[in-house]
């Protein structure tokens, strides 16, 4: 893409292996996650953090890796929920997912809601991106259940205390080996504290 950018700073120019290498980086430096929602990519799109309309074109550092944006409740229908960069379309967000000031921001509710300390940030994950739909939590909520049945109440790893079962999901969803890596991370930390809580006591 360097040798792209000296003849054009078109986006519309980067095709063919230059394109599909490009994807290939995002989705390595994302660990195969989408940078909104955190699903696994089936297949990568490249986001413009800064919108096109507002002049960005092949800055790779304004890239992002993200999924289809579309959540089908009826494909034969083609009944579908609008999330990430679908639904966000040209709009400016104030959250950026590539600081990790803004991140740190971030925690998850009991129902496995995506939420932030900072009000305008939750209204890009509400109302711009819809990252709190229904059925986006229930698959949230899905993978980490799917982890603590195999990890936590199945007998494979049973020999091994509580602890050290979770710090090694831990480790894993660090290495970005789950979907919704963040939220099992989350609910893992959590567990942690309360059992080193509990022994404090």
């Amino acid at each position: 893409m360097k040798e792209l950018r000296k003849v054009t700073n078109n986006y519309s120019h980067l095709q063919g292996d230059c394109m599909q290498e490009t994807k290939s980086t995002l989705r390595v430096l994302q660990m195969n996650h989408c940078a909104y929602c955190e699903r696994k990519l089936d297949t990568v799109f490249i986001e413009h953090f800064i919108p096109q309309s507002a002049g960005s074109g092949l800055e790779f550092d304004n890239f992002l890796a993200v999924c289809s944006g579309n959540y089908y409740t009826d494909k034969l229908k083609g009944n579908k929920i609008e999330h990430c960069d679908t639904k966000k379309g040209n709009v400016n967000l104030n959250i950026d997912p590539r600081k990790n000031d803004h991140i740190d921001t971030l925690s998850y509710s009991e129902d496995a809601s995506l939420t932030s300390e900072v009000m305008i940030f939750q209204h890009d994950i509400d109302d711009i991106l819809n990252l709190n739909f229904y059925e986006l939590k229930r698959e949230r909520q899905d993978a980490y259940n799917k982890i603590d049945l195999e990890y936590i109440v199945g007998e494979a790893h049973q020999i091994f205390p509580l602890k050290d079962r979770l710090r090694k999901i831990l480790s894993m969803a660090e290495r970005g080996e789950f979907e919704f890596s963040a939220y099992i991370k989350f609910r893992v930390v959590a567990r942690l504290k309360y059992i080193e809580n509990s022994e404090n006591e």
